[in-house]
């Protein structure tokens, strides 16, 4: 914003009326600044300057808001929490070429860090940020979000990081990696947004705090992989859990004794199943087809895996 010549010092510089959401004035340095988090109309401002003997000038001008961009990941004219909780459940999603993936914010083939904060960045722009942002209403964001994030990938048809994941419901082990990188990369350093490291850490105990109607097994991820494996599953109740890994010929590679469990989602990297790739005494298996199976009180499912060296 310009300054004035002439009158008495000091002068006073104001801005009126309002600002669409997510702009801000500062009236010490003249500053126009922020991301819009809304979607408005053309409006007329008035930018006014007054001295010590309260003469005055004023200079019009408008301001239009046509879109948000991408940032605005469920197009719904918002930049919200839920917006940034799509983006955490596609983290780590490739797209071909011709497919275009809402979540990946900066078009470049890939949802990873760039477009979490990208979003977070917008969120932390508008001021509101996550503050008081309980736990009931992270899930409601993120049960709404889900709803979200599976009609975009019925659109994309792009596989997760770790497979289809969304299709087997809320992708915990895509937020699971979204986290991990968000505090493993150094070049962020303090440069975190505030608002991206608290949503990932309320999905995180939101898979804590989910109890699934049905026990199953879920797909393993990645999958082919070397050297190592994570395996997904639901309890809807408290059970002992074992899980057994099988070769072609039916024979037993690895059983791994999981211990009593309590209904959850365990899903993400801290909480599923882990196989190092190796048999019982610790030897690496060979590359090729294996079977795992879930047993959990009277729950049983198999399902299969690739190793591929």
């Amino acid at each position: 914003m310009p300054g004035v010549t002439g009158g008495t010092l000091p002068y006073i510089y104001r801005l009126t009326p309002g600002l669409p959401a997510g702009l801000s004035f500062d009236t010490g340095t003249r500053l126009l600044s922020g991301t819009p988090t809304a979607v408005t109309p053309r409006n007329t401002y008035t930018y006014t300057a007054t001295d010590a003997r309260s003469a005055s000038v004023a200079l019009t001008f408008t301001i239009t808001v046509r879109g948000l961009g991408r940032v605005d990941v469920n197009g719904d004219g918002h930049i919200t929490v839920e917006d940034l909780v799509i983006v955490a459940m596609f983290y780590g999603t490739r797209a071909a070429a011709d497919v275009d993936v809402p979540a990946d914010v900066n078009a470049d083939g890939v949802v990873n860090l760039l477009d979490l904060t990208a979003v977070a960045n917008a969120i932390d722009a508008a001021g509101d940020g996550t503050s008081g942002f309980s736990m009931q209403a992270m899930q409601a964001a993120l049960l709404a979000a889900a709803e979200q994030a599976a009609a975009l990938e019925a659109v994309a048809q792009a596989p997760t990081k770790f497979g289809n994941a969304l299709s087997e419901g809320i992708a915990y082990r895509n937020v699971s990696a979204a986290l991990a990188d968000v505090n493993g990369d150094a070049r962020l350093g303090n440069g975190i947004p505030a608002v991206l490291q608290e949503v990932l850490q309320l999905l995180a105990e939101a898979e804590m705090n989910t109890i699934p109607e049905t026990t199953a097994l879920l797909p393993n991820y990645p999958n082919p992989f070397n050297p190592e494996t994570w395996i997904p599953y639901h309890l809807a109740t408290d059970a002992d859990v074992t899980l057994t890994i099988y070769n072609v010929q039916g024979d037993v590679v690895r059983e791994l004794l999981l211990g009593h469990r309590t209904a959850g989602v365990y899903e993400s990297q801290t909480r599923a199943a882990y196989w190092d790739g190796r048999n019982q005494i610790g030897e690496k298996v060979a590359s090729g087809v294996y079977f795992y199976t879930l047993t959990a009180g009277d729950f049983t499912a198999t399902r299969k895996l690739l190793i591929a060296k």
